[in-house]
């Protein structure tokens, strides 16, 4: 099952393509990474001719204008390494031939004891070898020592949601409220607006105290993001509202029917049998007695129990 600790990562790099380069930057993979450089994301499916379909997490394109100069293989593995390797290889192959551009595989691993795992290159034979690069706490600054330069942000961003399920989250968020201080307010904003809308509930309750308490200067984006977040939790309420009415609506609509079918039928209707019917929020109980009042002989055929 997908959980939202899996999507986290997935989906910041979606939010924030400039971080994954960033982030490749900082492991020092061993390709050519342009200066100005922009970052689509391709089709995640793999799949081959033969009908078998094989689904990576995310394949971001690093591009120089419309020439793809890098595409990555992004894993996000929370357990069960062993099962991976002959499936990544599959994976890093589909998207070397379909973009003909050097391809890595970059593997996201919360604990130390998975990217140990992880990081073992994958030999299928003599001088043919899938070797991952692997994101894991270890390879990131530790949440506190990221430094004061500006240009860190995004790794404090990424190491901010690395550290989020364990107990050093909240000396990342401090760190990174911090950067967030130093640079413009739009940007601290869409940062924070990000992390806010994927991080755990513990973690994002602390980041929401600290820009509700704090003196930062991007401090009234957050009425901002609450804002929204209120605007989509009514949209949902909204939703799931008028979902419901359309359901009573049905409803009501079955049991009036029902009550009709009773009288053409010659049966008199007494306001105990008329209060049943209506009050039933079951359509297919409702649907059940109507189906017995098309051949039923008595009222009380219709709705005895069976």
């Amino acid at each position: 099952m997908v959980t939202k600790e899996h999507e986290a990562p997935i989906d910041l790099f979606r939010r924030s393509p400039n971080t994954l380069v960033e982030v490749m930057r900082s492991l020092d993979v061993d390709v050519e990474i342009p200066e100005q450089v922009k970052v689509d994301f391709a089709s995640e499916r793999c799949t081959e001719n033969k009908p078998t379909e094989l689904t990576c997490d995310a394949v971001p394109l690093l591009k120089d204008g419309d020439t793809v100069k890098v595409a990555v293989v992004f894993e996000v593995q929370r357990g069960r390494i062993h099962t991976k390797p002959p499936a990544w290889v599959r994976y890093v192959s589909s998207v070397w031939a379909k973009h003909k551009a050097p391809t890595v595989l970059l593997v996201y691993c919360e604990n130390e004891t998975d990217a140990q795992k992880a990081n073992v290159p994958i030999v299928m034979g003599p001088g043919n070898v899938v070797t991952p690069v692997v994101l894991s706490p270890s390879r990131l600054p530790a949440p506190g020592d990221i430094g004061e330069c500006v240009d860190r942000v995004d790794l404090a961003v990424v190491a901010a949601l690395m550290h989020s399920s364990g107990q050093h989250y909240r000396a990342a968020l401090d760190n990174l409220t911090g950067l967030l201080s130093k640079i413009a307010d739009d940007q601290a904003e869409q940062y924070a607006v990000n992390l806010i809308e994927i991080l755990p509930d513990e973690p994002r309750k602390y980041l929401e105290d600290l820009m509700t308490t704090g003196t930062y200067s991007y401090q009234d984006a957050f009425s901002r993001i609450e804002a929204r977040a209120e605007a989509k939790g009514m949209a949902k309420g909204m939703a799931k509202g008028m979902a419901k009415g359309v359901e009573q609506g049905v409803e009501k609509g079955e049991a009036q029917m029902l009550l009709r079918l009773l009288t053409n039928r010659g049966f008199t209707v007494s306001d105990e049998v008329r209060s049943r019917v209506t009050s039933c929020g079951d359509s297919a109980v409702l649907v059940r007695w109507f189906d017995r009042a098309l051949t039923a002989t008595t009222v009380d055929e219709v709705f005895e129990e069976r």
